[in-house]
This record gives structure tokens, C-alpha cells and sequence, in this order.
């Protein structure tokens, strides 16, 4: 019987919230020039497994953390679909937009001065997501896992669904219509212990966990393999819009960002949040931003 999705999401994400929400930094004065409050807002696809107001309420260390780097009072608010988010950021409704790589490619099309700051990384400056199944097995094809269960770790990330419903089930095809069973497990780790063992037939996993498991578990790693992967894609990474805000406020924000790893608030930030830390925009992000929009198409314009 697989862990109910919902009980399972809003345990781990609230209880990694919780920890770190009770840590307050004091008031500092307001920055000169900054609005009040300043307003983040958070693409909707961060929703996907958790209720928006369970999410904003788990991200309040970064609001914190936040106003403290940037000396301001800031609100963190669901900003709807990428689109939506950029059309804020454009009409002054918003001041931040917290996007998804591929999906901030797809805003970006339409929406030419949307200016990325930094970029969310774990480990990697890009992702990517794998369909792993037993290295023995006689799986070769996507179609060999028609009807089968696959494993969904707990709290996967948007890139992996994105990946498993564009590259891993047909076009117009829902993956739980494909596969027998979207079988959730909490652990990571546990899900592709489960495969590798045989007690299961695939999973799901995001490219950080992949490799992660291959140096924690190298010989239960060489009993899986690859049966489909991604192409790399951009890390999910916080916007403005081009002049919208004070440079000083920008780059004093952005500096603050990118030295969160250097202090122990900063870590614990870093773990609630799933990542190793930010890095400034790699000098490819153009390029990385066309080729996810190409290999990933947005949605037709409604």
C-alpha cells in the first residue's frame, strides 16, 4: 500500500519549516529606496504536492533570512503560472519572482526583460531527471513500463514531473493512465533501494539524487541503470524585472544570496530549501534558457 502523498509532503516540508521558523532575526532599518514590503512571488508549480499556504508558510527562514540580507520588510505571496508571475513583475505587483528553470524560459520568451539574479543549485548549475530500473531487468524502451508501477519519491521536484510527463508517457497521455501505479515512497534512497533489489519495477529520481546514491551505495547503485534520462535543464533561480528595483538593493541582496552557505542561518536555510546554495548565472544561461524551451515546449497561448 503506497504512503498517502498528501500526509507524507506536508509532514516532511512543514516539520523543515517549523525547525527553522522559530529562529528570528532583530529588526533592522528599512533600506533606503526599497518598497514596503517588498513582494516575492512564487511560481505555482511550487504547489504541485503542497497546499500554497502550507508552502508560503514553510519558506518564512527565507522571508527572514530575506529581510535580514536586504534590510527590508518583505511578503512572500503565490505569484500563479510563470506568465502570470512575469506580467507582475512587469506591472510593479511584484518586485521578485521565485521561478522554475524551464518555465522561466517559457516567461522569458514573451517576457524579454525579466533578469534572472541567481540561480538555486544543487551541487550542479543544471538538473536533470532519470526513469531507473534494475540493470538486469529486460526493460529497454518506455513502452516496457506500460501498465507497470513506477516509484514517485516523496517531494519530488517539478523538473522530474515535467520530465515524466513530456518524455516518458505519450502526448494527451496522464502518466497515471500509462503506468499501473504511481507508487509513492518517502525516502529517495529507499525507492531506488526498492528497484535495485527487485521489489520493485522503476523510479523516478532527480539527477542530484542519482549520483548521490551512487557514491553513498556503490554496489546497490550498480544493480540500477538508466532506462530514459533528460537533457540538462536550468536551475530553478529568482527574477526582477529589468529597472524595476535600485541596483543597491539588487546587488545587495544578490550578495547576501550567494554567501548564504558561509554562515550557519545561512546552511540551515540552504537545508530547508534542498539545495547546496546559489550561484550567480552561468555565462550559457541563454543558451541552457532556448534549449530547455525547445526540448520543452510551453503551453499554447491561452
Amino acid at each position: 500500500m503506497s504512503l498517502d502523498r498528501d500526509l507524507l509532503d506536508r509532514r516532511s516540508f512543514f516539520a523543515a519549516g517549523a525547525g527553522l521558523g522559530l529562529f528570528c532575526l532583530p529588526a533592522l532599518a528599512r533600506l533606503e529606496g526599497a518598497p514596503d514590503p517588498v513582494k516575492l512571488g512564487l511560481v505555482n508549480s511550487l504547489f504541485r504536492e503542497i497546499p500554497s499556504g502550507l508552502v508560503l508558510l514553510g519558506l518564512q527562514p527565507f522571508k527572514t533570512y530575506l529581510d535580514a540580507e536586504m534590510e527590508v520588510n518583505s511578503k512572500l505571496v503565490a505569484g500563479g503560472d510563470p506568465f502570470q508571475l512575469a506580467e507582475q513583475l512587469k506591472s510593479g505587483g511584484l518586485h521578485l519572482g521565485v521561478f522554475h528553470g524551464t518555465e522561466f524560459a517559457w516567461a522569458k520568451q514573451r517576457y524579454s526583460k525579466l533578469k534572472p539574479l541567481f540561480i538555486a543549485v544543487n551541487g550542479e548549475p543544471s538538473l536533470s531527471a532519470h526513469l531507473l530500473v534494475r540493470k538486469e531487468s529486460r526493460y529497454r524502451t518506455i513502452k516496457d513500463l506500460y501498465q507497470k508501477v513506477l516509484i514517485v519519491p516523496g517531494r519530488t521536484r517539478e523538473h522530474c514531473w515535467m520530465f515524466l510527463e513530456r518524455r516518458c508517457v505519450k502526448p494527451g497521455t496522464k502518466p497515471r493512465a500509462y503506468f499501473e501505479e504511481l507508487f509513492r515512497v518517502a525516502d529517495v534512497f529507499q525507492a531506488m533501494d526498492q528497484v535495485q533489489s527487485g521489489r520493485s519495477t522503476a523510479v523516478l529520481v532527480d539527477g542530484a539524487d542519482w549520483t548521490a546514491f551512487q557514491k553513498a551505495e556503490p554496489k546497490k547503485a550498480a544493480n540500477l541503470r538508466p532506462l530514459l534520462s533528460s537533457e540538462p535543464l536550468p536551475c530553478a533561480l529568482l527574477a526582477s524585472w529589468e529597472g524595476a528595483l535600485e541596483p543597491k538593493l539588487v546587488n545587495k541582496f544578490t550578495t547576501g544570496m550567494l554567501n548564504a552557505h558561509k554562515s550557519d542561518k545561512g546552511r540551515e536555510l540552504l537545508k530547508v530549501m534542498r539545495i547546496t546554495g546559489f550561484q550567480a548565472i552561468p555565462d550559457d544561461f541563454n543558451k541552457q534558457l532556448e534549449a530547455a524551451a525547445k526540448a520543452y515546449p510551453p503551453p499554447a497561448k491561452g
